[in-house]
């Protein structure tokens, strides 16, 4: 009875990442330079939006190889467990002793490749405490440092530590070591900084991404905070949400500022192929800026944002004084409903005369006067306001 619930379990753990796996091993079998016939010859544009901190790696998943026969991936895993793992276990998640941060790691044994992948995220290694996002450049620094870590013991030894001769350097790598360790998972993320007040994620539930089921708009204490499209491809995903709200309810130390979102685009097996990042080799600006950027184009982001209601920022806008606007917004929305009945007729009538003085009119409704179209802007990080049609 016990190693049948052990089974279950086990297998449950292991389902979710069976397809990548296998994708991911049969693809390892061809050479690393015969991958893609486009990533020789395929010229990526500058990179502009990683300076400044704004743009980074949010999540990755890396399988690194290694060697069956002088490698004992069970004991690996019971002493990151601290004791023995199970008949069918396959997986073991940890808490960095350094920096907290959460690495799942999860072997796929094979009769020529074996891979062990490691799952977590890079930002939070470098920053636990904060929300900042790491340069592409600086995953190759921290996948470096988690190696030395947690495969020091030689109880895996990844390939690219062999030598002829059955010689292992656990210091001196294959130079082409990078190349060796492919990518299964790539969460490209941007920070917006949106001080615009009324703001909110409600304004993108008519927005659907290219090639997707649907859209999905999550409230939190009656608040929009989350957008979210998942592709048809089912391995591509886009959110875009408060990251001050989020990083202050999980309590972060150092959260993000007021008015700042996030946009991510997670990237596995299709997608990651598309945008011809293969290995941990091919994590340069160049091609993490065109996937991020390919990202935002099938996301859909872009869009016009149409807010009605605008005709209150219209008012505040003009050269009234800040006692004569708020007094003009507080009879107009009375009007609005119907209740103008309840003022005298002399203020009634100066209070439309100074309504029409700066543009509005009582031939139509309020929120019909002074649409505003807003966008979300890439390259500024920003929301724009745009040319209403």
């Amino acid at each position: 009875m016990y190693e049948n619930e052990e089974f279950s379990m086990g297998f449950a753990r292991i389902k979710s990442s069976v397809k990548s796996a296998l994708a991911d091993v049969a693809e390892r079998e061809a050479a690393y330079s015969n991958r893609c016939n486009n990533c020789s010859t395929k010229v990526f544009p500058v990179p502009t939006l990683l300076d400044g901190g704004f743009a980074g790696v949010d999540r990755i998943k890396i399988g690194i190889p290694f060697d069956m026969k002088v490698s004992d991936w069970k004991s690996f895993l019971s002493n990151l467990k601290k004791a023995p793992i199970g008949k069918y276990g396959r997986s073991i998640k940890v808490k960095d002793f350094k920096t907290g941060t959460r690495i799942e790691f999860f072997v796929w044994p094979g009769a020529n490749t074996s891979v062990i992948y490691l799952d977590f995220n890079p930002s939070r290694y470098v920053d636990p405490q904060g929300v900042s996002l790491i340069h592409p450049h600086e995953v190759k620094t921290v996948v470096t440092e988690v190696i030395q870590t947690y495969f020091s013991n030689l109880l895996i030894v990844p390939t690219f530590m062999q030598r002829s001769g059955g010689v292992i350097d656990i210091t001196t790598w294959d130079p082409d070591w990078k190349s060796q360790i492919s990518v299964s998972r790539l969460d490209a993320s941007l920070d917006f900084m949106i001080p615009a007040i009324g703001f909110s994620p409600s304004l993108l539930s008519g927005i659907r991404a290219k090639r997707s089921h649907g859209t999905y708009v999550a409230f939190n204490d009656s608040r929009a905070n989350f957008w979210s499209n998942i592709l048809k491809s089912q391995d591509g995903r886009m959110t875009f949400y408060d990251k001050y709200e989020q990083s202050r309810k999980a309590r972060v130390r150092n959260p993000a500022p007021k008015g700042t979102f996030r946009f991510e685009y997670r990237m596995e097996l299709n997608h990651l192929r598309r945008n011809h990042i293969h290995s941990l080799a091919d994590l340069s600006e160049d091609r993490f800026e065109a996937a991020l950027r390919n990202g935002w184009d099938l996301s859909r982001l872009s869009s016009p944002l149409i807010q009605s209601g605008s005709w209150k920022d219209f008012v505040r806008e003009s050269n009234l004084s800040y006692q004569e606007k708020a007094e003009l917004i507080g009879y107009l929305e009375e009007d609005d409903l119907g209740h103008d009945g309840l003022f005298p007729a002399q203020y009634r009538k100066k209070m439309r005369a100074k309504a029409r003085s700066i543009g509005l009119n009582f031939r139509n409704r309020l929120e019909d006067q002074f649409i505003t179209s807003y966008q979300l802007d890439l390259n500024s990080r920003n929301l724009i306001r745009t040319p209403h049609p």
